[in-house]
């Protein structure tokens, strides 16, 4: 945070208030970023305090203006007594957004300035989008602000809720978020197209209000609520306490953290790939079918899953398991095609051990289980196809890793 010392009149500005812009290459030397604007509000924020009240004006402002239909940049002036300095490392700071005499008060370290200054220099959103790091708004519905102008949206000065991130994302035709916060849609916001990026699933919360998000991109979130569209979902947590309703689309290394209910129109394939269970002891999280027609797969799965409403004549699952229990709802899944393969059990709601083979369960649910259970492991009781050799050699080499005892007898 940008302080100011009464006692010396000293501007101290840390490096962490300016933004990364780059390495040069050729240097190694590391650009980094300050706009006059931000600057400005930060030395009135610092000024509001009681401690400097009594204390002479450390700027002049002059906002920006229009002359002949062209908008003059902003000018800020250090006025003396007041000095600056950088924290010292050595970096450059290039200031853009306006004009300013901040590297004549500026004390001299290893810090090198680099005013943008000119005669007429025009203030336009071509410069501000500059400021906009990694082409994304970013969100913080902690420690952000609400609004839609610049330099709003901004890493230093985040925007705190979703709906002035779209407005600015529109504006600026951005379509990346970077997030930080528990942030929440409005009802049929429409959210499609853009790529959502949190810190950690723990920190990066989105709770979802019948969100459209087609051909949307979900990194590293905790995502709960009801949505519309096929989606990517790539190292997220989806469905903990609150469950995720309506979605389809592929699901890239993703915790299971509650029931996810599938979109019951979908018609293209649904994959969970690498995803595993997020719960804990003997409950298992759980995928609602919604009797959609679409295909169903999953691919290296591990941990509990009780599948429900698999009910589609059409429907299709595969199940490819390492070291997993999954539950069939004999009520409620009653059509369509599972086949199973890999180490688990698959098992009914009861908890009863559904018979290797093909056979017809439920009224016309078709099970072709090609499991190797735990008990089976090792006995030489069963015929392995090259499948399920594969898998098995994975599960174990998993299982080494985390120094368990497993002893595979493969032919």
């Amino acid at each position: 945070m940008i302080t100011i010392d009464y006692s010396t009149f000293i501007i101290s500005v840390p490096k962490a208030d300016t933004q990364f812009i780059e390495t040069n290459p050729n240097t190694g030397l590391e650009i980094r970023q300050l706009n006059v604007e931000t600057f400005a509000k930060a030395l009135a924020d610092a000024q509001d305090d009681s401690i400097g009240m009594w204390a002479p004006t450390a700027f002049e402002y002059t906002a920006p203006k229009d002359v002949g239909g062209i908008q003059l940049a902003p000018v800020i002036l250090i006025l003396a007594p007041y000095t600056v300095t950088f924290e010292d490392a050595q970096y450059a700071v290039n200031v853009i957004g306006g004009n300013t005499n901040l590297q004549d008060f500026t004390n001299v370290n290893q810090v090198s300035i680099r005013p943008s200054n000119s005669v007429g220099s025009t203030f336009s959103d071509a410069i501000n989008e500059q400021s906009y790091q990694d082409a994304s708004i970013w969100i913080d519905t902690n420690d952000g602000e609400a609004g839609i102008t610049f330099p709003i949206g901004t890493p230093s000065r985040p925007v705190n809720n979703a709906i002035d991130a779209q407005s600015l994302a529109t504006r600026l035709n951005l379509h990346k978020f970077q997030l930080q916060g528990t942030v929440t849609t409005l009802d049929g916001m429409d959210a499609s197209g853009y790529n959502v990026i949190g810190s950690t699933p723990a920190a990066s919360i989105i709770i979802m209000v019948n969100t459209i998000v087609e051909a949307s991109t979900f990194e590293e979130c905790d995502i709960v609520g009801s949505v519309t569209g096929r989606a990517t979902y790539q190292d997220c947590s989806l469905g903990k306490t609150l469950g995720l309703t309506g979605v389809e689309g592929i699901f890239d290394n993703c915790a299971i953290a509650g029931t996810i209910t599938l979109d019951a129109t979908a018609t293209e394939p649904i994959v969970f790939k690498d995803c595993i269970s997020a719960i804990a002891g003997t409950a298992k999280p759980g995928l609602d079918c919604n009797s959609t027609a679409a295909g169903i797969n999953f691919r290296r799965y591990t941990g509990g899953l009780a599948i429900t409403n698999f009910n589609n004549v059409a429907g299709t699952m595969t199940l490819d398991l390492m070291g997993s229990e999954v539950s069939i709802d004999s009520l409620t899944c009653r059509n369509g095609i599972i086949v199973a393969r890999g180490i688990g059990k698959l098992i009914d709601e009861n908890g009863g051990i559904i018979a290797n083979g093909t056979i017809t369960i439920n009224g016309n649910l078709v099970i072709s289980n090609r499991l190797v259970n735990s008990d089976q492991v090792g006995s030489g009781s069963v015929v392995w196809t090259e499948i399920e050799k594969n898998n098995a050699l994975a599960w174990s080499r998993n299982a080494s890793e985390k120094s368990e005892s497993v002893d595979l007898k493969i032919p």
